[in-house]
């Protein structure tokens, strides 16, 4: 979907023994996938391509087939080498969603993730949201090679002064102490599509939300506004409730505090998706937040070793206090 900051959208339909390659039959599955593609608010100003293929055979993948005369679009390579890169932006606030804190042997934890934008040098300050933790950089790895600085968009391991690593969570997000740091939130709002409700969704229901790197149920508060899910412009105000196919606004909070992002200005930490019974029943972007407005301080350098463990334990007792709420 380009409102979840997909800018080229590729298909490819396989063959089954049943289905051999008629032209109609592709037409008329052509026809569902664009129409769906429509009604969730897909719109794109690049072509979209819609492939059959086989990967058994070898149809349409690396050359067009000659089963399929009638078929004149590109294969699907050709198709994948068409689209463009993706740009993250190097200049803008650090912010790094953790996907994970591993223990590796004679190194200690490392914490893993994509920057997603932004860039860190050896030496700077994090500030983990919503854990309360601060720490400074001492290496960085991308892939097998250290390096001294990341850069957006790359997948990195990195370790923090003072074994405060060990206190990293996955879900967490690592920002720059010192330049705008990541903040948790109470609430947030979002313009959502809901995909396959056997029901109704009213305020109080409850699901589970994936956003980034982390899963929290999360509670409807407020059903702000139905929209049109063609145009996104509004029908109704304050609906009592809203079901499968609809578009709407809603409010949530989440069970804890969790970090996110309008996704206007951080799109990975502003798009998400809602399970419910093992069936993915909505997703949407978040286009407000509720942050905490005063975060805890940097925590200063202890002076000795005493100071030193002092200052971990505090950090410990934020993150589990952090948990349990």
């Amino acid at each position: 979907m380009n409102k979840m900051e997909a800018t080229t959208k590729i298909d490819s339909m396989k063959q089954l023994k049943v289905a051999p390659w008629f032209e109609d039959r592709f037409r008329d599955i052509e026809s569902q996938v664009r129409e769906f593609l429509k009604l969730s608010g897909f719109v794109s100003d690049e072509p979209i391509h819609i492939i059959p293929a086989s990967s058994h055979e070898g149809d349409n993948l690396t050359e067009r087939s000659d089963r399929m005369l009638w078929y004149k679009g590109p294969c699907l390579m050709d198709s994948l080498n068409m689209a463009k890169p993706q740009r993250r932006v190097k200049q803008k606030s650090l912010r790094i969603p953790i996907q994970n804190v591993v223990k590796i042997k004679d190194v200690g934890s490392v914490a893993i993730g994509r920057i997603q934008k932004g860039n860190i040098p050896l030496g700077t300050r994090l500030y983990f949201a919503p854990g309360h933790l601060t720490g400074e950089v001492i290496s960085i790895k991308e892939g097998p090679t250290e390096s001294d600085e990341g850069f957006a968009g790359e997948y990195i391991g990195f370790r923090l002064k003072d074994e405060v690593t060990d206190l990293v969570r996955k879900g967490y997000v690592a920002s720059n102490a010192e330049d705008d740091p990541a903040k948790p939130v109470r609430s947030f709002t979002s313009q959502t599509i809901i995909l396959n409700y056997p029901g109704q969704i009213k305020v109080g229901y409850t699901g589970l939300v994936h956003i980034h790197n982390i899963q929290v149920p999360c509670t409807v508060v407020e059903i702000k506004t139905k929209l049109d899910r063609k145009t996104m412009q509004k029908l109704e105000d304050n609906p009592p409730f809203v079901r499968k196919n609809d578009a709407c606004i809603i409010k949530w909070r989440p069970f804890k505090h969790i970090c996110i992002e309008q996704f206007h200005i951080c799109p990975a930490l502003g798009r998400f998706i809602v399970r419910d019974n093992n069936q993915t029943i909505a997703f949407g972007i978040v286009s407000e937040v509720d942050s905490y407005e005063v975060i805890d301080p940097p925590v200063p350098e202890p002076d000795d070793e005493a100071d030193m463990e002092a200052a971990l334990e505090a950090q410990a007792e934020a993150v589990r206090l952090t948990e349990t709420e």
